[in-house]
């Protein structure tokens, strides 16, 4: 019963958006500059594929370099969203690649999927929320 009522971390159902990044403190660190963070929000959901599919190949490959220079862009890219999920768990696979530590990390790479899907598709909505309420 206990299993049931505890949240699978795998779980792929997005997050609302404040859960995922903090608008507020993201405006704030971008001096409320709205143009800022929607072209950051557009390269971040089109370069993130990317980058995961790097992650995903080096893993594959036992390519400890390639994970971890990829996981680092990864974190870089999300921390400008304070995606703090996202950047804990690139963090953590940026780590095991520079200690070539790639054995039982394929759980990481799947939470780390899950947690960039989500944070794609709040900045999706952002942007999508800040076309409609922006003056044509």
């Amino acid at each position: 019963v206990i299993a049931e009522l505890t949240p699978d971390p795998f779980d792929p159902v997005p997050a609302p958006v404040m859960e995922v990044f903090d608008e507020s403190a993201v405006l704030a660190q971008m001096e409320g500059d709205q143009e800022l963070l929607t072209e950051l929000a557009g390269l971040f959901t089109a370069d993130s594929p990317r980058l995961m599919s790097q992650i995903k190949q080096a893993v594959s490959a036992g390519q400890s370099s390639g994970l971890a220079d990829a996981a680092h862009t990864l974190k870089g890219a999300a921390s400008n969203f304070g995606a703090q999920d996202v950047v804990d768990l690139a963090r953590r696979l940026e780590e095991a690649g520079l200690a070539e530590q790639l054995v039982e990390i394929d759980p990481l790479c799947l939470a780390l999927e899950a947690e960039v899907g989500r944070l794609n598709i709040a900045l999706d909505a952002w942007v999508d929320k800040t076309k409609k309420s922006s003056p044509p």
